[in-house]
């Protein structure tokens, strides 16, 4: 006899109303938020689609039609998903490492988790199969995938560049010799910045020493020259909603964004095709504001709780609403 089928029935809604897929980790504050955001607006959702159980806890039933649109079904633990009736997808990129239990969300202390075998091989498919299939639907993202990897990091900055922002002086480089000579320019005051998820489990930049990478490999990292400021700001856009932190010692509280950096951030979010990002900046005593990192990817379910903002609803608007 065979086991029961579990699953809650296909996900039902009117024709021309929208029906939100939301595909990250299971467990992922930020997709958690963003469900309870769609559920409060009674807008139908999938909650989250875990790419790591693509083969044991998904069936995949699906066919192209002569129309060029894929039609069929997508079954997870949860909910019975009909392809053809997506309409938009929220994404949240996997990773490869995880805030330890208690921490901040956004600041906290991280270990990393190292995929065995069965596990990279699941991750191969569902990058081949499954997001292969979902990003041919004609649907909205927020964020597409490939805007949410490592190699859309560098672009994201050159593109900074042309949205008006000032950015610290910058290197990129695996020859030993050139970041000793990039550290004198910049009188030694260099960070680094780790453009991969880090193996040590700390993503973020921190300063560079020069007798450590006497025998360190270099790869992977981009250097910057530490820039004198008074306080660090982080910007998180959220659709066309824009929510300014400052930042101190892993104590934060709300601050105003200058009219030049929303525009500048308006016009980056259109040249990269990003609706959703943070933006880390350092604001020196007297000048503009320096842009050090866009993160597509960054976690905004902290944010969002400790100061009771509508980041969640924001990011459904940039789902549903043109």
């Amino acid at each position: 006899m065979p086991a029961p089928d579990n699953r809650e029935p296909a996900l039902s809604h009117q024709p021309g109303q929208p029906m939100v897929v939301v595909v990250s980790q299971a467990a992922d504050a930020s997709a958690a938020a963003m469900c309870d955001a769609l559920a409060e607006r009674a807008i139908s959702h999938a909650r989250a689609v875990d790419p790591s159980q693509f083969e044991p806890a998904m069936i995949l039933d699906v066919r192209l039609r002569k129309t060029g649109r894929w039609v069929g079904e997508l079954r997870t633990r949860d909910n019975t998903i009909a392809i053809e009736e997506v309409s938009a997808i929220y994404y949240r990129a996997q990773q490869p490492w995880v805030r330890e239990p208690g921490s901040n969300s956004s600041t906290g202390a991280v270990r990393q988790v190292v995929p065995g075998p069965r596990a990279h091989s699941r991750a191969v498919h569902a990058r081949v199969a499954l997001f292969g299939m979902l990003m041919s639907l004609p649907c909205r993202w927020v964020n597409f995938p490939c805007l949410s990897t490592d190699e859309h990091r560098l672009s994201s900055l050159t593109a900074a560049i042309t949205s008006g922002f000032t950015l610290p002086p910058s290197l990129l480089a695996t020859r030993r010799q050139a970041v000793n000579d990039f550290m004198t320019e910049a009188g030694e005051n260099v960070l680094a910045t780790p453009l991969v998820d880090p193996e040590t489990g700390h993503p973020y930049s921190r300063p560079v020493l020069r007798t450590e990478y006497r025998h360190h490999p270099l790869d992977g990292f981009l250097f910057q020259a530490y820039v004198e400021h008074d306080r660090a700001v982080r910007v998180i856009v959220a659709g066309h909603r824009h929510f300014g932190f400052e930042g101190q010692h892993d104590l934060y509280s709300l601050t105003d964004i200058p009219p030049d950096i929303t525009a500048a951030t308006d016009q980056l979010m259109e040249a990269t095709g990003l609706r959703y990002a943070t933006l880390d900046f350092v604001v020196p005593p007297e000048g503009p504001w320096v842009l050090t990192r866009v993160d597509p990817n960054a976690d905004w379910s902290w944010y969002a709780t400790h100061f009771d903002l509508p980041i969640a609803s924001a990011l459904v608007d940039a789902l549903v609403q043109d």
